[in-house]
């Protein structure tokens, strides 16, 4: 049985390897707005809102990742609310499905912003929520969104990643 077919819910966490590149870019992660105490132990975030502390009606402040549960527009919304208001730093968001790709980069446009997409050469075996094994057979590719204060162009990746530099 394939569990991220069967899976009856929206927490997959986020791979060891995927948070490596996150906290590559930002330096340290401050904030992860959209996780649980278990996925900390793998985010490491110094702080964290949970399904209980509800993050999208929360500020945020300095270097976020996100991988959000659901729907990511909404999360996305915020962070660039967020980010207007020089409350949020540096963001690195994680697109979980690249269908949803298109609605983000129009967030973007719509509030000038030029974020750099990753896109992996390879899906991501996101983690089982109670087990933390890796899902096998991911059903589509995901992205990474960075945007934030600081400009940075990561071209030491270019083998395992697609990068874009888009423009509003």
């Amino acid at each position: 049985m394939n569990q991220q077919r069967e899976s009856n819910t929206v927490e997959h966490y986020t791979p060891h390897w995927v948070i490596d590149v996150a906290a590559h870019m930002l330096s340290w992660i401050d904030l992860d707005p959209a996780t649980s105490e278990k996925a900390n132990t793998i985010v490491k975030a110094n702080k964290i809102y949970t399904q209980e502390t509800d993050g999208l009606v929360q500020e945020w402040k300095g270097n976020v990742f996100c991988n959000p549960p659901g729907q990511p527009s909404k999360w996305f919304r915020k962070a660039v609310e967020q980010y207007k208001l020089d409350n949020l730093q540096n963001l690195f968001f994680v697109v979980y499905s690249i269908d949803r790709l298109p609605t983000i980069l129009k967030v973007c446009k719509q509030n000038e912003i030029n974020p750099l997409v990753i896109i992996p050469h390879k899906r991501i075996e996101y983690l089982n929520s109670e087990t933390l094994e890796p899902q096998t057979q991911p059903l589509h590719g995901s992205a990474f969104i960075y945007f934030g204060r600081i400009d940075i162009t990561p071209s030491l990746w270019s083998d395992k990643y697609t990068i874009l530099r888009t423009k509003s």
